[in-house]
């Protein structure tokens, strides 16, 4: 069996663990970690294939990208044996079931594994990912930096993740992390966020932006990178093409009104944009 050679595990606090991995071959490659029992284990298979193997592989689950597996076994050990398929990748999130319950304690009740009668039962479900989770996905996938702050970066995206999971609606922001929530440096980061996409046709300059939320602009620039995974403008760029996609699909303005909307200085811009991000024209896109 080949490991993958871009593998990271990240102990991220005690009994949570975060790993990351991906296949930089057209080859299957095979992984295997320990799965204590008592743990449960969310896998997200980022892109390509991923097959899931029980019993010492008498038994196979795949799972396509864009979906997750949660898994949850409180007699037994359940080892994480997992084969990547062409050039895919996955991220993990481990956690002991008692760290995770205290994490989620007001809102057990209403989380159906963890209420009395199913916290004793083993769980094992497919569920299809969010955008808001595939974009958290590919900020974690997207942050190589070594920087003092990686673990810090790493916690907030993870708690991001487990609160999609759960959360009704299924969209929660970074806003809402408990890591951020009570942070002077990250309030303002979040305030240039809210200020960008308030503004996001006609947008304020780094430096103009920087001075509303008080920060240097070195700062800015780096904060709102870890946080966000992505520079201001880039992360604008994305905001204003999702709402492109929703304005496409709902047919009432054309291309042209579209265009000038989201703050385009033309549509052959605005098409260029969208079709670099998501791979297809406008057009393209409402006719599939």
């Amino acid at each position: 069996m080949k490991k993958s050679e871009n593998f990271d595990k990240s102990i991220i606090e005690n009994e949570m663990i975060l790993l990351k991995y991906q296949s930089l071959t057209e080859d299957s490659i095979f992984l295997n970690e320990e799965g204590p029992t008592g743990y449960i284990q969310f896998h997200f298979v980022n892109d390509g294939i991923s097959k899931f193997r029980f019993n010492n592989n008498s038994y196979q689950l795949e799972i396509k990208k864009g979906n997750y597996l949660t898994l949850y076994n409180p007699e037994r050990e359940l080892p994480i044996d997992i084969e990547i398929i062409n050039k895919g990748s996955v991220i993990s999130i481990v956690i002991s079931i008692s760290r995770f319950h205290n994490l989620l304690s007001s809102e057990s009740s209403n989380i159906k594994f963890l209420d009395n009668d199913n916290i004793n039962k083993k769980h094992y479900k497919e569920d299809k990912m969010s955008i808001g989770m595939q974009t958290v996905l590919n900020q974690i996938f997207n942050y190589n930096k070594k920087s003092t702050t990686k673990k810090l970066f790493l916690k907030s995206k993870l708690y991001e993740l487990i609160s999609q999971i759960f959360d009704s609606n299924n969209e929660v922001s970074i806003d809402q992390c408990p890591v951020f929530i009570n942070s002077e440096y990250f309030k303002k980061i979040r305030l240039a966020k809210e200020i960008l996409i308030s503004n996001f046709s006609s947008p304020p300059t780094l430096e103009k932006l920087s001075n509303e939320v008080e920060l240097s602009l070195k700062k800015l620039k780096i904060g709102f990178k870890e946080v966000y995974g992505k520079p201001a403008y880039q992360y604008l760029i994305d905001y204003k093409l999702e709402i492109a996609k929703n304005m496409i699909t709902n047919g009432k303005l054309n291309i042209n009104e579209i265009s000038d909307e989201l703050g385009y200085n033309n549509a052959s811009h605005f098409i260029s944009s969208f079709k670099k991000k998501f791979g297809v024209t406008p057009k393209s896109f409402l006719s599939s």
